[in-house]
């Protein structure tokens, strides 16, 4: 049997400090080691998507834009459930949606989402759906990647989220 280990910041702290050949702190603070392992954790997990959340929310009446969480990478399926049914929005790249406009109504508004794009970056990422829903007691659920909770040296005993892979 495989023993399964619970990753923490002092764990992966050990192991970088026997890598670095500096068993106590010298050279290298435990904070400054923090940071170093939270920006690798971070790249790693812009580059692989591998975090993801499932995020659900109420739809609005006439609104398009829905803002993400911050930490936020990435949307990779939304689904609409509206009285009773569920759908399954097809990706467009946001420039698109004009063209889309001309084979349905001339406006962004009023009826059941078919499509959504995805505009900004994290932390600042939205969603636009087309048309916009003209219900609001629909909801969106969105599956999405996300970066890593930061590692807290406050509390380097407490698991850390951390691709088991990249350690």
């Amino acid at each position: 049997t495989r023993l399964h280990l619970m990753l923490t910041l002092a764990n992966l702290i050990t192991e970088v400090r026997a890598i670095l050949d500096e068993p106590v702190a010298a050279q290298y603070s435990d904070v400054m080691l923090t940071r170093w392992l939270d920006e690798g954790n971070r790249d790693l997990a812009r580059s692989t998507r591998a975090f993801k959340d499932q995020i659900t929310f109420p739809a609005i009446a006439d609104n398009a834009v829905y803002p993400m969480p911050p930490e936020t990478v990435g949307v990779e399926q939304v689904y609409l459930y509206s009285g009773g049914q569920t759908y399954n929005l097809s990706a467009h790249h946001f420039e698109d949606f004009d063209a889309l406009r001309h084979g349905y109504a001339s406006s962004m508004s009023g009826g059941i989402p078919t499509f959504y794009s995805t505009f900004g970056f994290t932390p600042n990422l939205f969603i636009v759906v087309f048309p916009a829903p003209n219900l609001s007691t629909d909801s969106f659920e969105v599956y999405a990647s996300r970066l890593p909770a930061p590692m807290d040296p406050a509390h380097p005993n407490d698991p850390v989220d951390v691709l088991a892979v990249w350690y």
